[in-house]
């Protein structure tokens, strides 16, 4: 470096040399220290996967070929879980690499820990989510977690089910106006699931499945999941920096803005509202609490609420974490019906006996469909909703007699651990019977994790799951579901991303019954 300054010194004129002599040293200091950086985060991911089996891959650009967000990376980490039984380290490029786990006893050590989650995933999030559950860790996770969790009680969640049955009413006036034949489900479910979580979260009455043209809250909701999920599979768009100088990252931030800007108001106007007495006492009367309306009266130990951002927060993660993930197991439970003609006639018959001519369902009524829950396990074991979550270790953990150091990015993967010989057999074959309470006795906990598991698990599980029985069982009430062997999904059409899709969509066949 000293030899082609003192060369560029001497053939040029000094009011030149000065000048190219500074910007080369710029220049080639900020390339070393480049250089640098990436050996030693080069360094640090080697030591990270140091300690486990790591299959072969490519010398620089690792797995990526073969561990994609697809459904041939689905394959691949089934395979290395059958090789592997329990764990296994993977290189994401040539800088970054990961533990990922997939059998109860890891899955246990990462998902009882307090290990924060993943930052590179959820810094994408953050920004139309805002600091909510999803995202926070530390003391401001453990304090919202706290407040959030009697909203979820189960007499809180009682006089939804009058909601999700409206939502699911609409739909199926949607479909028995169509009449026989083939529908998609996901595009339907997911408007479905929004129309009943934005009533649920902050009475907010969309007609979001019948309008053709959605207002411009609805359609960012909507369209959040798309544009995270673009933005997740183009390695250039995950700076902020460049992403918002994108077309793609200018609506996004633009989308986020609209979405909390109109959370922000409903906020201020139930604010209001519950300071006027006569107002306060018409909200009282509802049918049903909101999730809002928990939000605005929780108080921590010291006698704190939450400040109208937080509160925003949470209400735009319940929306986004809600509808979409319980789409997913809705429209998987539906399609292995199709599939499994047998499992659904089971589940007509138990509904015939626990309803007889009743058309509606009470939250009594829902406890005794036993088979139906069965099958509803046994899909999401078979199609996980979320199909991988990540961690960064806060510590060094010890797992499966690996010592993996602090800062290393562990990845439960949910499909290859629900899926793994080692732990279920005959994975392949859907069998609702794996889960009576005679054989869920001797299961781990940690073997079957649709939800997650540990102290962060899903805290609207339940929510989930009795919005998924109601609308599956109004179904099947209501139409035949069969399935053309054209659109039996195969591995390779699944996609892998926040929730697990088919890329050309789930098609079934509904025939009204009656």
């Amino acid at each position: 470096m000293a030899l082609v300054t003192e060369y560029i010194l001497r053939v040029l004129p000094d009011s030149y040399s000065v000048w190219i002599a500074v910007i080369l040293s710029v220049v080639v200091v900020f390339f070393a220290n480049f250089v640098i950086g990436c050996f030693e985060q080069r360094r640090r991911a080697a030591r990270s996967i140091a300690n486990v089996p790591v299959p072969p891959g490519h010398w620089l650009k690792g797995h990526l070929d073969y561990a994609g967000f697809d459904g041939a990376g689905l394959k691949y980490h089934l395979k290395c879980a059958t090789e592997f039984k329990t764990c296994y380290g993977l290189w994401y490029g040539p800088l970054r690499a990961a533990v990922v786990v997939c059998h109860p006893d890891t899955v246990q050590v990462i998902q009882s820990s307090n290990a924060p989650k993943e930052k590179f995933i959820y810094d994408i999030v953050k920004p139309f989510l805002g600091d909510g559950l999803i995202t926070s860790n530390g003391n401001r996770w453990f304090r919202m977690r706290k407040l959030l969790t009697p909203a979820f009680h189960f007499e809180i969640l009682k006089p939804y089910v009058r909601v999700f049955q409206e939502s699911t009413d609409t739909l199926l006036t949607k479909w028995s106006s169509q009449g026989k034949g083939e529908v998609e489900l996901f595009h339907d479910m997911r408007l479905m699931t929004l129309d009943s979580i934005l009533k649920c979260s902050h009475s907010y009455a969309s007609n979001c499945q019948t309008q053709e043209v959605q207002d411009p809250y609805i359609s960012v909701v909507f369209e959040a999941s798309n544009q995270i999920l673009n933005r997740l599979m183009n390695p250039l768009h995950h700076a902020d920096e460049i992403y918002k100088l994108t077309p793609a990252g200018r609506k996004f931030f633009k989308n986020g803005d609209i979405a909390k800007s109109k959370a922000h108001q409903v906020v201020k106007a139930r604010r209001k509202a519950l300071q006027d007495d006569a107002e306060k006492e018409n909200l009282r009367k509802k049918k049903h609490l909101d999730f809002l309306d928990i939000l605005l009266e929780a108080r921590d130990a010291d006698g704190n609420g939450l400040n109208d951002e937080e509160i925003v927060g949470e209400v735009m993660t319940f929306l986004f974490a809600g509808h979409d993930t319980t789409a997913s197991v809705i429209c998987w439970t539906l399609y292995n019906f199709a599939k499994y003609p047998e499992h659904q006639e089971k589940c007509r018959q138990e509904l015939d006996e626990v309803l007889g001519d009743n058309l509606d369902l009470d939250w009594q009524q829902l406890g005794k469909l036993k088979y139906l829950l069965m099958c509803i396990k046994e899909s999401s074991r078979i199609f996980a909703p979320v199909p991988m979550t990540g961690r960064t270790l806060d510590k060094a953990y010890e797992i499966d007699g690996h010592l993996i150091p602090e800062g290393t990015w562990v990845m439960t993967n949910t499909y290859a651990l629900h899926h793994n010989p080692h732990v279920w057999k005959d994975p392949e074959t859907f069998d609702p019977l794996r889960f009576t309470s005679e054989n869920s006795k001797n299961m781990s906990p940690y073997s079957f994790i649709p939800f997650s598991a540990g102290p962060r698990n899903c805290i609207g599980q339940t929510f989930a799951l009795t919005e998924v029985k109601i609308t599956v069982a109004m179904i099947l009430r209501k139409f035949t579901l069969s399935l053309d062997p054209a659109n039996v999904v195969p591995v390779d059409d699944l996609i892998p991303e926040l929730i697990l899709r088919s890329k050309n969509g789930i098609r079934i066949n509904i025939s009204p019954r009656f």
